[in-house]
């Protein structure tokens, strides 16, 4: 049965009567619950100034579609914590069936696995506003009205919902399957995130990177004395080097006009840390670590990277990009559900590959977003104990700035971009 949102001013609507319910009951409201019902609420009321702001009617219906699935994201998110903190017996609570009810959902009626998808992606996006720019760069936007949060507690709804979006991902992943094709042409690509200069400006240039590819190839087959890649004993390693091989030929053969240079740099980068984590993990070590091991492919690929010194925004964006390319040529989007289609341009990669590749992506996104977000908990922490302001001014801080000393000029006039960007997108599609 196909799951019907509901409209952002209904979905309010009914949040408000479980808010009203929570005060007026004779009961003391938990201390686990209270948080989580003014964080709902100061969600809707930032929604509503957005909405408010919006002056193009064809927009405020399209960001009304997006406020509804920020918070049906933060609702779920909510939910989720409350069943986290039960106790031994305990139920989930008056709060957790009102929440419920009022996004209309009961045994019989429930989101998609896309839908579910949808509604954390949106929320997480949203919830980028916590820092300043809505990067996490510049540390915690200390002035925002969530930051009156208890820390620890904003934190942990933060990271719940990265996890939750991380789940939600590997369900619908696991679960693609083949089906004869809707159409045989695959829509142009649009990387999700405006590209900035600074972002690939180490790899000089795509044809650059995809030469310096070429040559470790060749010192990987030189290594195991064989002609071909998938001469190589380890398979693993034959399904990395094919991939990679095949993603910049597909790369080099599609008009700037269509993708520039500078997002298939990312493109390119972003796989290569990808089966970078995943020889990581054959080691036993962290995929976004900076530890070496005794693979030539990976000791390569961190040269190639510079890995040792990668910021984690930088690597989480780089990974978003090949994630998103490799998936969009890979998946078709049905009416409610989505396929795997039955010719796409890495039909010579083993399939089963592929969708460990786009899961180990979300876990690789998570680590990242999870590493920033402490980051600047660290940085506020210390700022605080030395009675400065929270934002992210410290020597740690400065240290990344430093690394591009034109990274603000770079920065601002790329939020102008991703802002103008993204009104397009709402005006022209859905938010996956």
């Amino acid at each position: 049965m196909k799951f019907f949102l509901k409209d952002f001013e209904s979905l309010k609507a009914g949040f408000y009567e479980c808010y009203e319910f929570m005060h007026k009951r004779k009961t003391t409201i938990d201390e686990r619950r209270k948080d989580g019902l003014e964080f709902l609420k100061m969600v809707i009321e930032e929604l509503d100034s957005q909405i408010a702001r919006e002056k193009t009617p064809n927009l405020v219906l399209k960001l009304n579609e997006k406020c509804a699935s920020v918070l049906y994201g933060a609702m779920c998110m909510i939910k989720e914590d409350i069943e986290r903190n039960r106790r031994v017996g305990e139920s989930n609570g008056k709060m957790f069936e009102y929440m419920d009810k009022s996004m209309g959902i009961d045994d019989e009626n429930k989101p998609s696995p896309q839908q579910y998808v949808t509604f954390y992606k949106t929320f997480n996006q949203f919830m980028r506003q916590i820092y300043i720019k809505n990067n996490s760069l510049h540390g915690f936007n200390t002035r925002h009205k969530f930051m009156s949060l208890p820390l620890e507690k904003l934190v942990q709804f933060v990271k719940t919902s990265f996890e939750l979006e991380q789940t939600a991902h590997e369900h619908v992943n696991n679960n693609l399957k083949t089906e004869d094709p809707i159409s045989t042409d695959i829509p142009y690509f649009r990387v999700a995130r405006a590209i900035s200069p600074v972002l690939v400006q180490p790899y000089k240039s795509f044809w650059d990177l995809k030469e310096k590819l070429r040559q470790l190839i060749v010192n990987e087959k030189a290594d195991k004395n064989v002609t071909e890649i998938n001469q190589i004993r380890n398979k693993q390693r034959v399904n990395q080097l094919e991939l990679l091989e095949k993603l910049a030929e597909n790369l080099s053969s599609t008009s700037p006009s269509i993708i520039s240079d500078q997002v298939k740099t990312a493109i390119l980068a972003g796989a290569m840390y990808l089966v970078r984590g995943q020889i990581a993990i054959e080691y036993h070590q962290d995929p976004t670590g900076t530890d070496d091991n005794n693979s030539l492919v990976h000791k390569e690929l961190t040269s190639i990277l510079d890995a040792k010194n990668s910021i984690k925004e930088f690597t989480e964006q780089l990974v978003t990009a090949a994630h998103d390319y490799i998936r969009h040529q890979l998946v078709q989007k049905n009416e409610d559900t989505e396929s795997i289609r039955s010719a796409h341009r890495f039909s010579t990669v083993d399939f089963s590959y592929l969708t460990s590749l786009l899961n180990l992506a979300q876990a690789m996104i998570r680590k990242c977003r999870d590493a920033a977000l402490e980051r600047c908990v660290n940085l506020a922490k210390n700022a605080e104990e030395a009675g400065k302001p929270k934002a992210a001014t410290s020597s740690a801080s400065s240290s990344i700035f430093r690394m591009f000393s034109w990274w603000q000029a770079v920065d601002e006039s790329e939020e102008h971009k991703e802002q103008d960007e993204e009104k397009a997108v709402a005006a022209s599609s859905s938010a996956y």
